[in-house]
């Protein structure tokens, strides 16, 4: 497994109380596990082996009920892993739900992830 990690703003209307993460369309990649992490310092993840640096690993919180206050920033923490043959395991972005004054909604993202053996596989052949 490995992590990625995106940054996610509330808007600075008000809070958002956070439902789930999905990956779009994925490609061979399974995603295992999320969680929301605090971002201290403005340092927020990038991609790291499972678990990642325990800065990040220890501050992480479950995605479902976490409160995100109006304004905050925060790193969703991604863990995946690849599944199934070829090489190339992709996902063609992620949707956020969180419920904000008593709706759900659904934002998307188009962050891709991508698990290659090098960044040459990964090229469009055509």
């Amino acid at each position: 497994m490995i992590t990625f990690g995106d940054v996610a703003r509330a808007s600075e209307g008000a809070a958002v109380v956070m439902d789930s993460v999905e990956l779009v369309d994925p490609e061979g990649l399974e995603l295992r596990e999320t969680y929301l992490v605090p971002i201290e310092n403005s340092t927020s993840l990038g991609a790291d082996a499972y678990p990642p640096d325990p800065q990040f690993w220890d501050r992480r919180l479950d995605v479902r009920g976490t409160v995100v206050d109006a304004g905050a920033e925060m790193t969703v923490m991604f863990a995946v892993a690849p599944v199934g043959g070829g090489e190339v395991h992709r996902s063609e972005g992620y949707v956020v739900r969180y419920w904000l004054d008593g709706r759900l909604v659904a934002a998307t993202s188009d962050g891709q992830f991508v698990i290659a053996p090098d960044c040459a596989a990964t090229e469009d052949p055509e």
